[in-house]
């Protein structure tokens, strides 16, 4: 079981399937939520109750704000991701979309929705620096190998 969920290349017959698609897109999607959120609440919340600085961090948008915008992006992920299955849903290759869901700017928008939802700013704020390191990345990779 271990091996199938392994990458096996490009070629490999379990990528011209449909489980292992979803079931990759589950298991990532699960381990890195889960993850982060424990990571998160060991570096974040253990800290400031263990210094007493529980009240260091000040925001200007209150938490119904925070929620509500938080629901607009797992609105906004649902929907996209939904929009895209149905126009690839003829192809019937729908499936690689679960591949394409793995990406870093499309888990960005849940942990946004994770993070401002559940109240953990700083793993939503993690999120948007690291998809904005990684679009600089392929903007860089992009343009050495158009001058090239």
């Amino acid at each position: 079981m271990l091996g199938w969920l392994l990458q096996g290349g490009p070629h490999d017959s379990k990528h011209r399937g449909k489980l292992h698609p979803v079931v990759t897109f589950f298991i990532h999607y699960g381990g890195v939520a889960w993850v982060s959120v424990a990571v998160h609440d060991w570096m974040v919340v253990a800290r400031q109750t263990s210094t007493g600085n529980a009240a260091t961090l000040t925001l200007c948008i209150t938490p119904p704000i925070r929620q509500s915008i938080g629901a607009f992006f797992g609105l906004y992920f649902v929907m996209f991701f939904s929009t895209r299955l149905a126009l690839r849903w003829k192809q019937c290759d729908f499936y690689v979309e679960f591949y394409r869901q793995t990406f870093l700017c499309s888990v960005t928008i849940f942990h946004v929705f994770l993070g401002l939802y559940t109240d953990r700013i700083v793993l939503a704020q993690s999120f948007c620096v690291a998809v904005g390191i990684d679009q600089i990345l392929w903007y860089v990779d992009l343009a050495g190998y158009l001058i090239l």
